[in-house]
């Protein structure tokens, strides 16, 4: 199971009258679980306002890899697109420390 959004909300709140907080894509979470994951335990951390990465970060290509060899799919699988040239399914490499 993986639960994730395609971006995190800023570390703040707007200071508007309505407050709230706006799209932040510098850092977010992806929850991961079952399937071969290392359970118990966090990966990667933000600074203290959870507005930046500090350790391990990871790009929407590294998680797909990582959902690709969770699925037994090696991550350096080339297929041919639709005019036949040679693509990786993906560019990122898997989380270190995600996968058991």
């Amino acid at each position: 199971v993986i639960v994730m959004g395609e971006m995190g909300r800023t570390p703040t709140i707007n200071k508007n009258k309505d407050g709230g907080r706006d799209h932040w894509g510098r850092a977010y979470s992806v929850l991961w679980a079952g399937g071969g994951v290392n359970s118990g335990h966090v990966v990667g951390a933000t600074d203290k306002n959870a507005g930046e990465v500090i350790d391990a970060k990871a790009s929407p290509d590294d998680i797909a890899a990582t959902l690709y060899e969770a699925l037994g799919i090696p991550h350096e699988t080339v297929l041919e697109d639709i005019t036949g040239r040679p693509r990786r399914i993906t560019d990122g490499s898997p989380v270190d420390g995600l996968l058991a």
